[in-house]
């Protein structure tokens, strides 16, 4: 159930099947409010994907979209912000947040958004679901994540040389 706390009669939900996937992320802003992580509060996967196979992680990717434009309109969303909830149970409820504070370890690295104009934007949650037995994808999944930076700079540098060789 969820709405407007408990207790209130109004703005409530019934859940009527069983709760497949429950996710709840606080949006933490640095001491400037120039840059912001999310921090995990609470998590639970079923672990099954729609046609039932097993699945063994998932990973969020937050991408930021000017309020009021559709997100279809973006063919390249570009994801800021990552995070992996890997070694968890299925089936298994993970609480984050105690009184002592948050469990940081599945929590996103800081980042600056990077928006194009001021006004309201909209939070775009992407989900992947890595399904068990793809040690293969698991493997270039991990050194991916060891080596994010080097590679994007890479990446992003090679593009650049490209653009300047189409230039010339």
């Amino acid at each position: 159930m969820f709405g407007d706390g408990e207790g209130q009669a109004i703005n409530q939900v019934r859940l009527l099947s069983e709760k497949e996937l429950h996710i709840e992320i606080d949006i933490i802003p640095s001491q400037n409010n120039d840059a912001i992580y999310f921090q995990p509060k609470f998590y639970y996967y079923q672990g099954r994907d729609i046609a039932g196979n097993s699945v063994d992680e998932i990973m969020l990717a937050f991408a930021f979209v000017p309020a009021g434009e559709s997100i279809s309109a973006y063919e390249q969303l570009t994801y800021q912000s990552i995070i992996h909830f890997k070694q968890l149970q299925n089936h298994q409820a993970y609480t984050f947040q105690s009184e002592s504070g948050y469990d940081t370890t599945y929590q996103s690295p800081w980042i600056i958004p990077h928006l194009s104009r001021s006004g309201p934007y909209t939070l775009v949650v992407g989900i992947q679901e890595i399904r068990k037995g793809n040690s293969f994808a698991k493997l270039l999944q991990d050194l991916y994540e060891k080596h994010d930076e080097e590679l994007s700079s890479a990446i992003k540098a090679e593009i650049r040389k490209a653009l300047e060789a189409q230039k010339s």
